[in-house]
């Protein structure tokens, strides 16, 4: 029996912080709405840094280890493209977001998906996540630890794995992938 896909999601039904939603630093993202004027993908700052590191660089988290990154995955169906953005929050008083654990797959056959209006290369295991876990109608926030994380820095890594208690425990919903 095959199931074709595998997609198990938990929800966390308890309060996560103290601050009131109306003062939490949420990020306006209503220009990723595509409306009758140009799109606003040009508009993003061109990265002239280390290529590995530089979208990064550009998304630095404070270094008292209190913010991570979150991705805002824009709405889309089918074999639309995914289209993707990072942020940085503070872990304490955070927007709503919802984290991703899965299995990372094989890196040496990558898909490629938009990152700030640059390719940037997942394995095929996200990339089919990512389809999965986006909605046609609205963008959705997620953490995702290959793509929040600066994998090429190692002591961002140590940092933010340590924060990943945290990361999961707030999340509202956390998904588990294990693969199309």
């Amino acid at each position: 029996m095959s199931l074709g896909w595998a997609f198990i999601a938990y929800s966390f039904h308890h309060k996560i912080w103290d601050v009131p939603r109306s003062k939490q630093r949420v990020l306006d993202w209503s220009f990723l709405d595509e409306k009758d004027g140009p799109s606003t993908v040009a508009e993003t700052p061109t990265l002239h840094l280390d290529p590995a590191n530089a979208l990064y660089d550009e998304f630095p988290l404070a270094p008292d280890n209190s913010q991570i990154r979150l991705l805002q995955l824009k709405a889309g169906v089918g074999d639309d493209p995914i289209t993707c953005f990072l942020e940085v929050v503070d872990l304490e008083g955070c927007p709503e977001y919802d984290a991703l654990s899965y299995v990372w797959g094989d890196p040496g056959v990558p898909e490629s998906i938009t990152l700030h209006g640059k390719q940037h290369d997942v394995t095929i295991n996200l990339y089919d996540a990512l389809k999965r876990l986006r909605q046609p109608d609205k963008h959705r926030r997620l953490w995702i630890d290959a793509l929040c994380i600066n994998q090429g820095d190692t002591k961002e890594k140590e940092c933010q794995i340590g924060l990943m208690d945290k990361i999961y425990s707030r999340a509202k919903e956390v998904c588990m992938w294990l693969g199309e």
